[in-house]
């Protein structure tokens, strides 16, 4: 029998922030990335859990209560989530405290809403945001880094206490597969896999940390905006990075929402750029406006056309807070080899996580 993932609680208003010093990031952590695996296995010595659709960043706590969060391009956010900074410093206890984690928006039915999260981040109101913490990378001045998962994951469960805004999820032991199961029936678009020996690899795309994915998904380079005569945006043109240099990746046709659609024009004179930053096979009709490769567009896909190009994508999210470094076409590794189980599918609940109604 399989749950329901959690139900979000209404949206917070808006919460008053103090402003004490904040604690110092360590200059030497980067996010860790995550490699694409082909599929789903099973495996001892592997943890498995979501893939959380969202923000990754990285939660700075001091132990008076000052808290940080900063994305995955090292820039400052948590003036956009106050519900989240509120309660940090019950969720930690007074602990100062770095953790690796993703801010996310759910759905009715508690699953991860990424296209909500990017109307939030447009400065639409109206839907609260959590914390999902996922890894303990400092602990009250001690670098956990080079410990196991296993030891970091034990600590992040004694370190945390879970509160509306700030949650810690489940990670199952061995089933992936069943995880899989369990997550595509939800229909999530992906879990992750992370090696219970492994350290913490900053900055790397890390071959112990796998993205299983349940759909075809690509975070892809915004190149241009496609524009109607009215001046309302009608596609994206779209770039990876493929063997060193930004390749062509397609174009994706749009109705972008209102707040989404006012945020991105807002963007434009900034990024505007004379020329396009790759070549292009095919250009959408309409008025091109050519930028800077800043932007992302996570996008649904059904496979590649022979150039590489994207087939059939449709957009998911258009976004800032991912670096457009790591939109990377790649082939995915396949399962660890001699690790894989084989034993089937064994049934796995996807547990809620302790929201409250209010």
């Amino acid at each position: 029998m399989r749950r329901s993932l959690p139900h979000p609680r209404p949206a917070a208003a808006s919460l008053p922030l103090s402003l004490p010093p904040l604690p110092a990031l360590p200059a030497d952590v980067a996010l860790e990335v995550a490699v694409p695996c082909s599929g789903p296995f099973d495996a001892e010595g592997w943890r498995f859990s979501v893939d959380w659709d969202g923000t990754r960043v990285l939660l700075a706590a001091g132990a008076g209560g000052e808290v940080r969060l900063r994305d995955e391009r090292r820039r400052e956010v948590g003036d956009r989530f106050p519900e989240v900074i509120a309660e940090v410093a019950a969720a930690l206890g007074g602990h100062a405290a770095v953790v690796d984690g993703v801010l996310t928006v759910l759905d009715p039915r508690g699953r991860p809403d990424l296209e909500a999260l990017s109307r939030r981040r447009a400065g639409e109101p109206g839907v609260a945001a959590v914390f999902i913490a996922t890894d303990l990378l400092h602990l009250d001045g001690a670098s956990l880094q080079q410990r196991p998962f296993e030891e970091r994951l034990q600590a992040l469960e004694r370190a945390v206490t879970g509160q509306p805004h700030v949650q810690v999820p489940e990670w199952v032991s061995g089933d992936g597969c069943a995880l899989a199961e369990a997550a595509t029936s939800q229909r999530l678009p992906a879990i992750l896999a992370r090696q219970a020996g492994a350290s913490y690899s900053a900055g790397v795309a890390s071959p112990q940390r796998l993205r299983i994915a349940l759909e075809d998904r690509a975070d892809t380079v915004v190149t241009g905006v496609v524009r109607r005569p009215g001046g309302e945006v009608s596609a994206l043109v779209l770039g990876e990075q493929y063997r060193g240099r930004l390749a062509d990746a397609g174009s994706v046709a749009v109705h972008l929402p209102a707040s989404v659609e006012g945020w991105l024009r807002e963007q434009l004179g900034e990024l505007a750029s004379v020329a396009p930053p790759c070549r292009c096979a095919v250009v959408p009709p309409g008025r091109v406006s050519w930028l800077q490769p800043e932007l992302v567009a996570t996008v649904r896909h059904s496979g590649r056309l022979a150039g590489g190009q994207l087939s059939h994508p449709e957009l998911v999210a258009l976004r800032d807070d991912r670096d457009p470094a790591w939109c990377v076409r790649r082939a995915p590794l396949p399962p660890p080899a001699g690790e894989v189980l084989g034993r089937g599918f064994r049934p796995t609940v996807l547990s809620p996580l302790p929201f409250t109604q209010q």
